[in-house]
């Protein structure tokens, strides 16, 4: 909402926001109105399911994009392929290292943590490509921890959704961030009570 009426989706009809991070967050307005969801559940996007027998995800379903985007899970993953590798890479203690460490090495190429982000981003991306062929969005919000540590996530991610989508010469703008950046959550809350008091 706030990015709607404040920010970079000013003058737009069809705007998605998505927020990368502990889990996947997601606001949509189509045509000037905030897209609900059933009891307004905004993690719905996260479990949507891209892969049938894919991995078991904290809803207890299998599959679902959050069990492979969230920083929790990409941190697991990266931390369980070097310790089956046995790698002395990083000078931290295993228990010590956080998603900032996987996208820091990543962006300086390091396979492991670049294997990583790129199989979480294509997930992501998968799932991406569905919401666009719902939606049809002019624009395309891409924020969060995730998104602001890791270029190559948000490359990677931006990439596969338009391959899978199966669009060349489209209209869809992407961006990384948002006008408000971290504050989008927050402006978005205000922006919400205002339009309250104002109906």
């Amino acid at each position: 909402m706030g990015e709607y009426n404040f920010g970079i989706g000013k003058g737009k009809k069809n705007i998605a926001y998505i927020n990368c991070g502990v889990g996947i967050r997601t606001g949509i307005i189509s045509s000037g109105v905030l897209i609900r969801t059933i009891n307004n559940v905004e993690d719905a996007f996260g479990h949507m399911v891209v892969d049938a027998d894919g991995e078991l995800c904290s809803c207890g379903n299998y599959g679902c994009i959050e069990s492979y985007v969230s920083i929790s899970n990409i941190t697991k993953k990266f931390i369980d392929e070097i310790k089956e590798n046995e790698s002395s890479l990083l000078k931290k203690n295993l228990n010590d290292i956080d998603y900032t460490d996987v996208c820091s090495l990543g962006e300086r190429e390091n396979e492991a943590a670049m294997g990583i982000i790129k199989d979480s981003a294509l997930y992501f991306g998968i799932g991406l490509s569905n919401y666009i062929k719902l939606f049809n969005p002019e624009l395309i919000i891409l924020s969060g921890p995730l998104i602001q540590q890791s270029k190559l996530f948000y490359e990677t991610t931006k990439e596969i959704a338009l391959q899978k989508c199966h669009i060349k010469n489209n209209n869809i703008q992407f961006i990384r961030g948002g006008y408000f950046e971290d504050k989008s959550i927050a402006v978005g809350a205000c922006a919400m009570v205002i339009q309250k008091i104002q109906n």
